[in-house]
């Protein structure tokens, strides 16, 4: 998704992309896929965000794997910051047409980019998060209430949230109760049929 974002005068555009597993795939033997790569490329050249984050930038430092991916060149974008969980080679990436300078902190054993872009004499503060989906909503909830204690606006959180997944013990119930909040009973019923 491409947004734009105006705050405090300032324009800048951000595309979130989760490229799942660095252009991998998520099977062993974890080959590249390159037409997988080269449409993305396309879509982002077309978009052409100010900023870019890239979700599972798997292998963008070195890692345990031997393999590295250099999305700044990939992309074309002349500033970036990126990490890794650990060991591990997935991670996570910024690519910014302005300056920036990054950290990266623990949030729920996954880091997350805490980053500063600097456009003109002005500072949009971006973070971005993936969480586990084995984590529970309350658990992301309280991570992402300790994150947002201390942030500076003009702020953009950014990521993956994991919210819904397989892996979650939601019942049809909950689901239809939670969705009738927005929408009518039938509505509700049959939105999580779909689901």
């Amino acid at each position: 998704e491409n947004v734009k974002c105006i705050t405090l005068n300032m324009e800048i555009s951000i595309m979130n992309y989760n490229i799942l597993h660095g252009f991998h795939k998520s099977d062993y033997p974890y080959s590249f896929e390159k037409l997988r790569m080269q449409n993305a490329k396309k879509i982002v050249k077309e978009a052409n965000p100010d900023v870019l984050v890239l979700i599972e930038a798997c292998y963008c430092k070195n890692n345990s794997t031997g393999v590295k991916l250099d999305y700044k060149k990939i992309f074309g974008y002349p500033y970036q910051y990126v990490d890794l969980w650990g060991s591990h080679e997935w991670g996570n990436a910024v690519l910014s047409k302005y300056p920036l300078i990054g950290r990266t902190v623990d949030l729920l054993n996954r880091n997350t980019l805490r980053c500063k872009i600097k456009k003109g004499r002005k500072i949009l503060n971006l973070d971005v998060i993936h969480f586990d989906p084995e984590y529970s909503e309350k658990d992301k909830v309280c991570a992402l209430k300790k994150l947002l204690k201390n942030y500076t606006s003009p702020y953009v959180l950014a990521g993956d949230l994991n919210s819904l997944s397989p892996l979650d013990s939601y019942s049809p119930d909950h689901l239809s109760n939670y969705f009738e909040n927005f929408m009518d009973k039938k509505n509700a019923n049959d939105k999580v049929k779909d689901m």
